[in-house]
């Protein structure tokens, strides 16, 4: 992993076969920052911006690759587009999908909003991505000897912006 890549993350739960999403960004070889809604010490969901040194987590499953930060821009700049989102309803864009919000709704909708934004994630349909980090990282993730876990996965659904500048 490389300095201001974003990944969907997925880590394993008190609650056998529950996953925790999260959006992950690479600070260095060993650290980044997650960026979630937790309710760890509340009854409720509230924005988390944390350091996290996922070699270190036994609780990481699965690292997608969905977006890259721009040279010059960092952690703050991703953030300022999420911190907002409102966690006490399912946002409109998913009221047909979901029934209550979770910390994957919440993923969903950061990644509707940067995409939206043009910002970092290049992702036109967030439910596809969905689909895809069921079916690639959880099914897959459930077979393995957790010796070989996590998982490190580029997506097909999302990816980062092209380079300003850049002929694509």
């Amino acid at each position: 992993m490389l300095h201001n890549e974003v990944y969907v993350a997925l880590t394993a739960t008190e609650i056998p076969g529950l996953l925790h999403w999260l959006i992950y960004v690479v600070n260095d070889a060993e650290s980044g920052w997650k960026i979630h809604a937790s309710s760890k010490g509340s009854d409720t969901f509230y924005f988390s911006k944390e350091e996290w040194h996922c070699v270190d987590d036994d609780t990481a499953v699965a690292f997608i690759k969905v977006g890259q930060i721009d040279e010059g821009l960092n952690i703050d700049h991703l953030a300022e587009y999420v911190k907002d989102i409102p966690m006490t309803v399912v946002p409109e864009s998913q009221v047909n999908d979901e029934t209550r919000f979770s910390c994957r709704v919440f993923v969903k909708e950061a990644i509707r909003l940067l995409n939206k934004a043009g910002a970092f994630v290049q992702c036109p349909d967030f439910k596809a991505l969905a689909n895809e980090v069921e079916e690639r990282a959880i099914v897959v993730a459930k077979d393995q000897d957790p010796k070989n876990l996590p998982l490190f996965l580029t997506s097909e659904v999302a990816s980062p912006l092209p380079v300003s500048g850049s002929k694509e």
